[in-house]
């Protein structure tokens, strides 16, 4: 299950809420070899909260904040999006999320409460943006943005800088492993599950 936009719209809401029942449900399929991916970052205000909901057994919560870093200028300004740069592979929870990955976009993103047995797999500034953990026998990735849905992020499609020939090389096509995170993401939650393959045409690279 991937868990993104929970309202009405994803500017302004309204913010779904969930009941007792319907948390517990999620909480027990989760338990029973669930896989859960979160995105958040799509709005300000309460936009973290269902989400934080669904994921309070877990331990795991959004915070409030705004979090971004740019390692360099004519990147972000060619891609319209921060830079998420650092990753870390120091538990086997979390190490199949690194391999493969230089930089994604991440902008406005939202900063991660990470509980004890929930290894932090990537930051911005120090700050926990991706994190996993197992619970029973499922898995729960949280990552603290949302630009890796964007076709901008993935081909360029829709970003006004794309003919600028100042941009050349400095697009997110270029610089950025959207599709090589995305595997990196579904194949965590699920590490039995059957291979796939991700195929990005616009490289073109069949990503593994």
């Amino acid at each position: 299950i991937v868990l993104g936009s929970l309202s009405e719209d994803s500017d302004s809401g309204p913010w779904w809420t969930f009941s007792a029942d319907e948390i517990a449900a999620f909480q027990a399929w989760v338990e029973s070899g669930g896989g859960a991916i979160s995105l958040t970052g799509y709005s300000g205000g309460d936009e973290q909260a269902p989400s934080n909901q669904l994921l309070a057994f877990s331990g795991i919560q959004y915070n409030r904040d705004r979090v971004g870093n740019c390692i360099d200028w004519q990147i972000c300004g060619c891609t319209h999006s921060a830079t998420l740069t650092d990753c870390v592979q120091t538990d086997p929870v979390i190490a199949s999320l690194s391999p493969g990955l230089t930089m994604v976009g991440f902008e406005g993103g939202r900063s991660i409460t990470a509980p004890a047995g929930g290894p932090v797999a990537a930051t911005v500034r120090g700050l926990p943006v991706l994190v996993g953990k197992l619970v029973g026998q499922g898995r729960v990735l949280v990552f603290g943005d949302e630009w890796i849905t964007y076709t901008s992020q993935w081909t360029g499609a829709g970003n006004p800088s794309t003919t600028d020939p100042a941009c050349a090389g400095f697009l997110p096509q270029d610089r950025y492993q959207i599709a090589q995170l995305w595997y990196n993401m579904i194949r965590t939650p699920r590490p039995t599950a059957t291979c796939f393959t991700i195929i990005d045409d616009a490289n073109p690279v069949t990503i593994w």
